[in-house]
């Protein structure tokens, strides 16, 4: 089915990454060993995969459903546009990896790019709740000189 090593180059823009064997770059691993690096790769890239796509479609729904006071409507788009694309590349490794039964994983490039993007976001989601807070507190605030 697969070959020792196998390459796969997918376009996305100017974006390219490459997914090879786990038995890259060591053809002359042991049966045991090929097993065992499979199991790790499994036990990391599945549920890393998941969460991607997870945190990707939640802060993209919360950026589409709330226009963020403190981000340019545009920039909020272009983070719209960015979430959208890191999301179809993660479905698409996601859809490869499992086609491939399992035998194949992701050059890190992709994946870091992935997690700066699920940062910025991450930032993004406490300015958020944190001006959501603050406009709370503030509230409060104003109600107690009023009743002075």
């Amino acid at each position: 089915m697969l070959q020792s090593v196998l390459q796969w180059y997918l376009y996305f823009g100017t974006k390219s990454f490459a997914m090879f064997s786990p038995e890259f770059p060591s053809e002359s691993a042991s049966e045991s060993e090929r097993r065992q690096r499979a199991e790790l790769l499994e036990t990391v890239l599945a549920p890393l995969l998941e969460d991607f796509v997870y945190w990707f479609g939640r802060s993209r729904a919360l950026l589409a459903a709330t226009q963020l006071g403190f981000l340019a409507p545009a920039e909020q788009q272009d983070l719209i546009r960015r979430l959208e694309q890191a999301e179809s590349e993660v479905k698409t490794a996601r859809l490869l990896y499992q086609a491939t039964g399992k035998q194949v994983a992701i050059d890190m490039g992709p994946v870091r790019e992935w997690h700066r993007l699920l940062m910025e976001c991450q930032a993004v989601g406490m300015r958020y709740r944190f001006g959501q807070r603050g406009n709370a507190y503030n509230k409060d605030s104003d109600d107690v000189e009023d009743a002075e």
